[in-house]
Formats: structure tokens, C-alpha cells, sequence
């Protein structure tokens, strides 16, 4: 699971093909990402 620092660090466009931080599959980690990590939490 990438935590909350790994996620904000990756936070705007990926890079790379390899992104693990863009749970969406977007191409981009931003609030969308955030918000399926949050709901994520603690199960």
C-alpha cells in the first residue's frame, strides 16, 4: 500500500508509465488519488 508522504510526493503529473501512487489510473496523483487513500484507510 503507498501511504500518505509517498502519494504527496508523486503528487501532479506521473512521469513515468510506472506511477503507484495514481490509484486511478489517470496519469495524474492528485485529490482524486488522495481521496480513494482516505477512504482506504484502515482497511
Amino acid at each position: 500500500m503507498i501511504g500518505p508522504l509517498r502519494l504527496l510526493g508523486d503528487w501532479g503529473m506521473c512521469t513515468s508509465e510506472e506511477c503507484p501512487a495514481d490509484f486511478n489510473g489517470d496519469g495524474i496523483v492528485d485529490g482524486a488519488d488522495l481521496g480513494i487513500l482516505l477512504g482506504a484507510w484502515g482497511s
